[in-house]
Protein backbone atom coordinates (compact mmCIF):
# COMPACT_ATOMS: atom_id res chain seq x y z
CA UNK A 1 0.00 0.00 0.00
CA UNK A 2 1.45 3.59 -0.87
CA UNK A 3 0.51 6.97 0.19
CA UNK A 4 0.35 10.23 -0.06
CA UNK A 5 1.77 13.75 2.20
CA UNK A 6 0.31 16.65 1.10
CA UNK A 7 3.38 19.76 1.50
CA UNK A 8 2.71 23.26 2.90
CA UNK A 9 5.72 25.46 3.19
CA UNK A 10 5.92 28.84 5.32
CA UNK A 11 8.42 31.35 4.39
CA UNK A 12 8.63 30.37 0.77
CA UNK A 13 9.71 33.28 -1.04
CA UNK A 14 9.05 33.11 -5.08
CA UNK A 15 11.89 34.35 -6.23
CA UNK A 16 14.07 31.85 -4.23
CA UNK A 17 12.08 29.28 -4.55
CA UNK A 18 13.18 25.88 -2.80
CA UNK A 19 14.70 22.34 -3.71
CA UNK A 20 12.70 19.70 -2.18
CA UNK A 21 14.15 15.89 -0.71
CA UNK A 22 12.81 13.24 0.40
CA UNK A 23 15.70 11.26 2.32
CA UNK A 24 14.88 7.81 3.96
CA UNK A 25 16.16 6.60 7.22
CA UNK A 26 18.47 4.83 5.81
CA UNK A 27 20.15 7.70 4.25
CA UNK A 28 19.45 7.42 0.46
CA UNK A 29 17.00 9.91 -1.72
CA UNK A 30 13.99 8.26 -2.10
CA UNK A 31 12.56 11.17 -4.69
CA UNK A 32 13.43 14.86 -5.64
CA UNK A 33 9.99 16.49 -6.47
CA UNK A 34 9.52 19.00 -9.29
CA UNK A 35 6.50 20.99 -7.53
CA UNK A 36 2.67 20.62 -8.57
CA UNK A 37 -0.81 21.89 -8.27
CA UNK A 38 -1.72 19.71 -5.54
CA UNK A 39 -3.61 16.92 -7.07
CA UNK A 40 -0.79 15.77 -9.84
CA UNK A 41 1.58 13.43 -9.12
CA UNK A 42 5.45 14.09 -8.41
CA UNK A 43 8.30 13.84 -10.96
CA UNK A 44 11.23 11.90 -10.64
CA UNK A 45 14.94 13.19 -10.47
CA UNK A 46 15.31 11.98 -13.76
CA UNK A 47 12.34 13.62 -15.05
CA UNK A 48 12.42 16.97 -13.44
CA UNK A 49 14.58 19.00 -15.82
CA UNK A 50 12.72 18.01 -18.29
CA UNK A 51 9.22 18.95 -16.38
CA UNK A 52 10.65 22.70 -15.60
CA UNK A 53 9.42 25.60 -17.67
CA UNK A 54 11.87 27.27 -19.74
CA UNK A 55 11.05 30.52 -18.06
CA UNK A 56 12.17 29.72 -14.53
CA UNK A 57 15.20 27.75 -15.64
CA UNK A 58 16.66 30.94 -17.18
CA UNK A 59 15.64 33.22 -15.00
CA UNK A 60 17.39 31.07 -12.31
CA UNK A 61 20.41 30.65 -14.24
CA UNK A 62 20.67 34.67 -14.82
CA UNK A 63 21.16 34.36 -11.01
CA UNK A 64 23.48 31.82 -10.82
CA UNK A 65 21.57 29.30 -9.16
CA UNK A 66 20.32 25.82 -9.84
CA UNK A 67 16.51 25.05 -11.15
CA UNK A 68 14.31 25.07 -8.99
CA UNK A 69 12.41 21.72 -7.80
CA UNK A 70 9.60 23.44 -6.44
CA UNK A 71 7.16 25.17 -9.09
CA UNK A 72 5.82 27.70 -6.50
CA UNK A 73 4.82 28.31 -3.16
CA UNK A 74 2.04 26.71 -2.81
CA UNK A 75 0.90 23.45 -1.57
CA UNK A 76 2.33 19.89 -3.42
CA UNK A 77 1.56 16.62 -2.95
CA UNK A 78 4.33 13.50 -2.83
CA UNK A 79 3.13 10.93 -4.35
CA UNK A 80 3.68 6.73 -3.99
CA UNK A 81 5.04 6.33 -0.10
CA UNK A 82 5.71 3.49 1.13
CA UNK A 83 5.66 3.30 5.47
CA UNK A 84 8.51 4.09 6.71
CA UNK A 85 10.51 7.23 8.40
CA UNK A 86 11.98 9.68 6.24
CA UNK A 87 13.17 13.27 6.16
CA UNK A 88 11.01 16.36 4.19
CA UNK A 89 13.98 18.83 3.66
CA UNK A 90 13.77 22.39 1.89
CA UNK A 91 16.86 24.23 0.63
CA UNK A 92 17.47 27.70 -1.11
CA UNK A 93 20.28 30.11 -0.84
CA UNK A 94 18.55 32.04 1.78
CA UNK A 95 17.47 29.03 4.49
CA UNK A 96 16.04 25.83 5.32
CA UNK A 97 13.50 23.87 6.56
CA UNK A 98 14.22 20.08 7.77
CA UNK A 99 11.73 17.77 9.56
CA UNK A 100 10.87 13.54 10.45
CA UNK A 101 8.19 11.97 8.98
CA UNK A 102 6.60 8.56 9.21
CA UNK A 103 4.47 6.88 6.84
CA UNK A 104 1.96 4.79 8.90
CA UNK A 105 -1.23 3.29 7.10
CA UNK A 106 -2.75 6.71 6.23
CA UNK A 107 -1.87 9.98 4.35
CA UNK A 108 -0.75 13.18 5.85
CA UNK A 109 0.12 16.49 5.99
CA UNK A 110 3.73 17.69 6.61
CA UNK A 111 4.03 21.53 7.08
CA UNK A 112 7.57 23.23 6.23
CA UNK A 113 9.21 26.20 7.72
CA UNK A 114 12.11 28.16 6.26
CA UNK A 115 15.02 29.28 8.56
CA UNK A 116 18.32 31.08 7.78
CA UNK A 117 21.30 29.03 7.67
CA UNK A 118 23.11 28.84 11.05
CA UNK A 119 26.96 29.93 11.49
CA UNK A 120 28.53 27.53 14.17
CA UNK A 121 31.83 28.45 15.69
CA UNK A 122 33.94 25.98 17.27
CA UNK A 123 37.46 25.34 19.09
CA UNK A 124 39.28 22.63 19.78
CA UNK A 125 40.52 22.29 23.03
CA UNK A 126 42.63 20.13 25.52
CA UNK A 127 41.62 17.27 27.84
CA UNK A 128 44.17 18.08 30.73
CA UNK A 129 46.02 21.67 31.58
CA UNK A 130 49.41 20.37 30.39
CA UNK A 131 48.14 18.41 27.59
CA UNK A 132 49.03 19.21 23.52
CA UNK A 133 46.70 20.02 20.41
CA UNK A 134 47.92 17.86 16.72
CA UNK A 135 49.32 20.25 14.35
CA UNK A 136 46.20 22.16 13.57
CA UNK A 137 47.09 22.69 10.01
CA UNK A 138 46.46 18.89 8.69
CA UNK A 139 42.83 19.02 10.54
CA UNK A 140 39.90 19.12 8.39
CA UNK A 141 36.19 19.43 9.68
CA UNK A 142 33.36 18.99 7.30
CA UNK A 143 29.87 18.26 8.25
CA UNK A 144 27.84 15.81 6.31
CA UNK A 145 23.90 16.43 5.82
CA UNK A 146 20.99 13.93 5.89
CA UNK A 147 21.84 11.27 2.89
CA UNK A 148 25.94 11.69 3.22
CA UNK A 149 25.79 15.01 0.84
CA UNK A 150 28.33 17.32 1.94
CA UNK A 151 26.71 20.27 4.01
CA UNK A 152 30.02 22.57 5.43
CA UNK A 153 33.61 22.60 5.33
CA UNK A 154 35.48 24.67 8.02
CA UNK A 155 38.70 26.14 7.32
CA UNK A 156 41.55 24.46 9.14
CA UNK A 157 41.44 25.77 12.90
CA UNK A 158 44.10 28.81 13.53
CA UNK A 159 46.47 28.52 15.87
CA UNK A 160 43.90 29.08 19.09
CA UNK A 161 42.20 25.74 18.04
CA UNK A 162 39.37 28.08 16.59
CA UNK A 163 37.05 27.32 13.51
CA UNK A 164 33.52 28.25 11.72
CA UNK A 165 31.39 26.34 10.37
CA UNK A 166 29.14 28.37 7.66
CA UNK A 167 26.11 28.14 5.93
CA UNK A 168 24.87 24.97 7.90
CA UNK A 169 21.80 24.23 6.93
CA UNK A 170 19.06 21.84 8.66
CA UNK A 171 19.61 20.93 12.42
CA UNK A 172 21.09 17.17 11.98
CA UNK A 173 24.28 16.56 10.76
CA UNK A 174 27.32 13.94 11.09
CA UNK A 175 30.29 15.49 11.92
CA UNK A 176 33.45 14.12 10.56
CA UNK A 177 36.86 15.29 11.80
CA UNK A 178 40.19 14.18 10.54
CA UNK A 179 44.32 14.48 10.36
CA UNK A 180 44.66 14.14 14.16
CA UNK A 181 47.06 11.55 13.79
CA UNK A 182 47.71 8.59 16.03
CA UNK A 183 48.90 10.75 18.74
CA UNK A 184 45.87 12.11 19.40
CA UNK A 185 42.24 11.66 20.04
CA UNK A 186 38.76 12.85 20.29
CA UNK A 187 37.76 12.55 24.13
CA UNK A 188 34.70 14.26 23.75
CA UNK A 189 32.54 16.48 21.42
CA UNK A 190 30.46 19.35 23.58
CA UNK A 191 27.39 21.51 21.57
CA UNK A 192 26.57 24.46 23.75
CA UNK A 193 28.04 23.07 26.69
CA UNK A 194 26.40 19.51 26.40
CA UNK A 195 28.58 16.16 25.83
CA UNK A 196 27.26 14.23 22.88
CA UNK A 197 29.49 11.88 22.10
CA UNK A 198 32.97 10.02 23.53
CA UNK A 199 33.60 7.53 20.96
CA UNK A 200 36.46 6.70 18.53
CA UNK A 201 34.13 6.16 15.46
CA UNK A 202 33.62 8.89 12.91
CA UNK A 203 31.26 11.08 11.57
CA UNK A 204 29.32 12.09 14.68
CA UNK A 205 25.84 12.31 14.43
CA UNK A 206 24.93 15.99 16.01
CA UNK A 207 22.46 18.70 15.95
CA UNK A 208 23.52 22.22 15.76
CA UNK A 209 21.31 25.20 15.81
CA UNK A 210 21.44 29.51 15.25
CA UNK A 211 24.38 30.37 17.31
CA UNK A 212 25.47 27.10 18.71
CA UNK A 213 28.80 26.65 20.20
CA UNK A 214 30.88 23.49 19.36
CA UNK A 215 33.67 22.32 21.31
CA UNK A 216 36.19 19.32 20.63
CA UNK A 217 38.07 17.76 23.53
CA UNK A 218 41.42 16.50 22.60
CA UNK A 219 43.37 14.32 24.22
CA UNK A 220 47.11 13.26 23.32
CA UNK A 221 47.52 10.13 25.45
CA UNK A 222 45.47 8.07 23.23
CA UNK A 223 45.56 3.68 23.66
CA UNK A 224 47.20 1.11 21.79
CA UNK A 225 46.42 -2.19 20.76
CA UNK A 226 49.83 -4.90 19.77
CA UNK A 227 49.40 -8.24 18.83
CA UNK A 228 49.86 -10.95 16.68
CA UNK A 229 48.45 -13.06 14.11
CA UNK A 230 47.70 -16.80 13.71
CA UNK A 231 46.42 -19.37 11.33
CA UNK A 232 46.31 -22.33 13.25
CA UNK A 233 49.61 -22.92 15.26
CA UNK A 234 51.48 -21.12 12.51
CA UNK A 235 52.29 -17.36 12.46
CA UNK A 236 50.77 -15.47 9.49
CA UNK A 237 52.40 -12.30 8.44
CA UNK A 238 50.96 -9.41 6.90
CA UNK A 239 47.10 -9.68 7.27
CA UNK A 240 44.47 -7.23 7.47
CA UNK A 241 43.47 -5.87 10.64
CA UNK A 242 40.26 -4.30 11.95
CA UNK A 243 39.23 -2.89 15.18
CA UNK A 244 35.26 -2.12 16.44
CA UNK A 245 34.11 -0.41 19.86
CA UNK A 246 32.86 -3.73 21.51
CA UNK A 247 29.07 -1.77 22.17
CA UNK A 248 28.33 -0.62 18.97
CA UNK A 249 30.36 -2.84 16.60
CA UNK A 250 31.01 0.50 14.87
CA UNK A 251 34.58 -0.17 13.33
CA UNK A 252 37.37 2.42 14.47
CA UNK A 253 39.97 1.08 12.45
CA UNK A 254 40.66 -0.94 9.29
CA UNK A 255 43.05 -2.43 7.02
CA UNK A 256 46.03 -2.34 9.31
CA UNK A 257 48.52 -4.32 7.80
CA UNK A 258 50.66 -6.20 9.81
CA UNK A 259 54.31 -6.30 9.09
CA UNK A 260 56.41 -9.40 7.75
CA UNK A 261 56.94 -10.50 11.88
CA UNK A 262 53.78 -10.98 12.02
CA UNK A 263 53.04 -8.19 14.48
CA UNK A 264 50.69 -5.10 14.79
CA UNK A 265 50.41 -2.07 15.61
CA UNK A 266 46.75 -0.42 16.15
CA UNK A 267 46.87 3.19 17.78
CA UNK A 268 45.34 6.85 18.87
CA UNK A 269 42.47 4.97 19.97
CA UNK A 270 40.30 6.45 22.82
CA UNK A 271 40.11 4.15 26.26
CA UNK A 272 37.19 1.45 25.94
CA UNK A 273 36.66 -1.89 24.67
CA UNK A 274 37.19 -3.25 21.28
CA UNK A 275 37.05 -6.52 19.28
CA UNK A 276 40.27 -7.65 16.73
CA UNK A 277 39.53 -9.50 13.41
CA UNK A 278 42.68 -10.28 11.16
CA UNK A 279 41.51 -11.73 7.50
CA UNK A 280 43.96 -12.28 4.43
CA UNK A 281 43.54 -9.98 1.79
CA UNK A 282 44.25 -12.93 -0.83
CA UNK A 283 41.13 -14.83 0.55
CA UNK A 284 38.57 -12.77 -1.79
CA UNK A 285 38.15 -12.80 -5.37
CA UNK A 286 39.70 -10.13 -7.27
CA UNK A 287 38.04 -6.98 -7.25
CA UNK A 288 35.93 -8.11 -4.04
CA UNK A 289 36.11 -5.86 -0.88
CA UNK A 290 35.67 -6.46 2.76
CA UNK A 291 32.43 -5.35 3.43
CA UNK A 292 30.20 -4.58 6.49
CA UNK A 293 28.41 -7.93 6.57
CA UNK A 294 31.31 -10.16 6.43
CA UNK A 295 32.40 -8.30 9.42
CA UNK A 296 29.36 -8.54 10.88
CA UNK A 297 29.30 -12.20 10.97
CA UNK A 298 33.06 -12.06 12.57
CA UNK A 299 32.76 -9.95 15.43
CA UNK A 300 31.31 -12.83 17.50
CA UNK A 301 34.36 -14.72 17.60
CA UNK A 302 36.62 -11.74 17.49
CA UNK A 303 39.60 -10.80 19.90
CA UNK A 304 37.77 -8.79 22.92
CA UNK A 305 40.92 -6.21 24.46
CA UNK A 306 40.24 -3.53 27.29
CA UNK A 307 42.03 -0.10 27.01
CA UNK A 308 42.94 2.42 29.93
CA UNK A 309 43.62 6.18 28.85
CA UNK A 310 47.23 5.89 27.80
CA UNK A 311 47.74 2.14 27.86
CA UNK A 312 48.61 -0.69 25.48
CA UNK A 313 47.35 -3.98 25.76
CA UNK A 314 48.83 -7.02 23.46
CA UNK A 315 46.26 -9.45 21.58
CA UNK A 316 46.48 -12.94 20.00
CA UNK A 317 44.20 -13.06 17.16
CA UNK A 318 43.29 -15.88 14.99
CA UNK A 319 42.94 -15.58 11.34
CA UNK A 320 39.24 -15.45 10.20
CA UNK A 321 37.89 -16.26 7.00
CA UNK A 322 36.10 -13.33 5.94
CA UNK A 323 33.85 -15.87 3.47
CA UNK A 324 32.79 -18.27 6.13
Amino acid sequence: MLYRARVSMSGCQTDDLPNFRIVAADGNDVIVLNGNDGNGPATSASAMQAAMSAMQASSRARMGLPAPTVASCDDFLVRSLKPGSYTFLLSTRLGWAATPVEIVKKNLSVSLTLSPPAEVNGRFVVAREDGTLPPLEKVRITLLESGGLLGSRAPSPDDKGAFVLKDVRGPNHQLRIEGLGNKHYIQEIRVDGKAIRASADTPYPITFYQGSQLEVVIDDLPATITGAVTEGAKPFSQPLIFVAESSTLEVVASKISGDNDVKFLVTGLPPGEYRVVAVQSTALPDGMQISDGMLGRLWSSAAKVTLERGGSQDVAVKLSDPLR
